[in-house]
């Protein structure tokens, strides 16, 4: 199914890596980002907030390892303990998540303007 849905993204597809546990997944990680969407969670910051930070670390050479629950039960507590930053994509409030694809994409789009945006700044500053 996976590569039915990966439409010209095979690429991204065959180049992911499967791990057996969250201590594998994160090893070498500078930066774990945690989603949740639980309302309420102490210091949770939005997608087009940490977007300028993500990238900015990156830029440093950082690793950075977003971190994605379930679709039912999302992160457990312990594992947004052991995230640095936790991430929260602001919704309608009828509504009460994203599934899980909705919320990486959403997590991505803030990226790639984030990189735009940064692309923009140093041309007009005559960087790069």
């Amino acid at each position: 199914m996976a590569q039915k849905m990966a439409v010209k993204s095979l690429d991204v597809l065959d180049g992911a890596t499967l791990f057996d546990n969250l201590d594998e997944a994160i090893v070498g990680t500078d930066v774990l980002v945690g989603t949740t969407a639980r309302k309420g969670v102490s210091g949770a910051t939005t997608p087009r907030k940490l977007a300028p930070e993500l990238l900015k670390a990156a830029q440093r050479q950082k690793k950075i390892t977003i971190l994605l629950g379930n679709e039912k039960n999302g992160l457990s507590a312990d594992e947004v303990k052991r995230c640095d930053v936790t991430l929260r994509v602001p919704i309608a409030s009828a509504q009460p998540s994203l599934n899980l694809a909705q919320a990486m994409q959403v997590i991505s789009y803030e990226l790639f303007v984030a990189a735009l945006l940064e692309r923009e700044a140093q041309k007009e500053a005559g960087v790069g």
